[in-house]
């Protein structure tokens, strides 16, 4: 089970950074539709535009679009296989969690047996096992998931533009403060 958590952390570093491709792939993509003629002040753009001997500023939109399609879905794959990979180490966890509590309970003594109701362990074992994981486990991956997300966009907004992204902050917070507090 270590090697299955420690392969889907991996998994979900490497969302992390397709989430922030696939961010980074929507500004210039943005700004060729905006104004095309602008998108030469990006100094990464105008080599690759070099790169592909594109002259004209209209002609730079089909490669940005194809950048940004081929972010947003690398993007998309990646997080379906780590939903695929939650739920499938969940599901093994849940049925080495199942099989443990069977085998405790077939050791338990006869008498233990003859006065305790099997539904109890059945119960146990289907009902409870599954909360367990599927309310409890698979949320809290997901909550590691989406915080390491942020702190990858986070501190590459902070890297990009401090300012800007440390003045967004306090606005965004002071917002989510005023708003949570009213209701």
């Amino acid at each position: 089970r270590k090697k299955e958590i420690n392969f889907l952390f991996l998994i979900v570093l490497v969302n992390s950074f397709t989430e922030l491709i696939s961010l980074i792939s929507i500004i210039p993509f943005l700004a060729a539709i905006v104004n095309p003629k602008s998108i030469y002040d990006i100094h990464l753009i105008k080599e690759f535009a070099k790169l592909l001997k594109i002259t004209n500023a209209n002609e730079i939109l089909f490669p940005l679009t194809g950048i940004f399609l081929f972010g947003t879905l690398i993007s998309g794959i990646m997080r379906l296989v780590f939903y695929f990979l939650t739920y499938r180490v969940a599901g093994n966890i849940g049925s080495e969690l199942s099989s443990n509590a069977f085998k405790n309970s077939l050791y338990k003594p006869y008498y233990y047996h003859l006065n305790t109701n099997s539904n109890i362990l059945i119960t146990t074992l289907t009902k409870d096992i599954n909360e367990i994981i599927y309310m409890i486990f698979v949320p809290i991956i997901q909550l590691i998931s989406a915080l390491i997300v942020s702190i990858v966009i986070i501190c590459s907004l902070i890297f990009i533009n401090f300012y800007i992204s440390f003045s967004s902050l306090i606005i965004i917070s002071i917002l989510y403060y005023l708003f949570f507090r009213s209701s």
